[in-house]
């Protein structure tokens, strides 16, 4: 049943992140519902689903959206472990907000980390309009996204009879 589960929320980003994510951006920066996924499956599943979701996940984001193959799957692989190591911290009424949260402080980690391997390879972007002009209103469009995003997420897992590590 967890094949299906992640079938289906592939499909559904997958469509969503190009066509409904780009709709409701906001000053051009539209929210990335991969990386509030796969922060949500490490806050629910623990560290090995993170990570494998974090891996397949970003690779399907790169291919979809990214320009440089590779790089959002091995960043969501760590930040999907290191959702589930923090979802091992918090008890299932916690979890909410520290999704949240979580989603928050991944969506930094990943703009710096974004904004590392484009400088790796000549971008000429300022570190300060990547991180405080784009970087700071994605983490917090991400967090709200990954907010609103857990409940249907923990239904769809519920139906399908996944069960929460906590």
């Amino acid at each position: 049943m967890r094949v299906v589960f992640y079938l289906f929320w592939m499909l559904l980003l997958t469509i969503f992140q190009p066509t409904l994510a780009r709709g409701i951006a906001v000053w051009g920066i539209a929210p990335n519902l991969f990386l509030c996924f796969v922060v949500m499956i490490g806050f629910f599943r623990g560290t090995t689903e993170g990570a494998i979701c974090g891996a397949i996940f970003g690779l399907a984001y790169d291919i979809l959206v990214g320009r440089m193959i590779g790089v959002s799957g091995l960043i969501y692989l760590y930040l999907g472990v290191g959702a589930g190591i923090l979802g091992t911290r918090f008890f299932s009424g916690e979890k909410q907000l520290a999704n949240f949260l979580g989603t928050i402080v991944a969506s930094l980690i990943a703009g710096l980390m974004y904004y590392l391997a484009r400088k790796a390879v000549g971008s000429d972007m300022g570190f300060g309009t990547a991180m405080f002009r784009i970087g700071m209103i994605e983490a917090i469009y991400n967090g709200v996204v990954g907010f609103l995003l857990a409940k249907p997420v923990r239904l769809s897992m519920r139906l399908l009879r996944i069960k929460q590590v906590s």
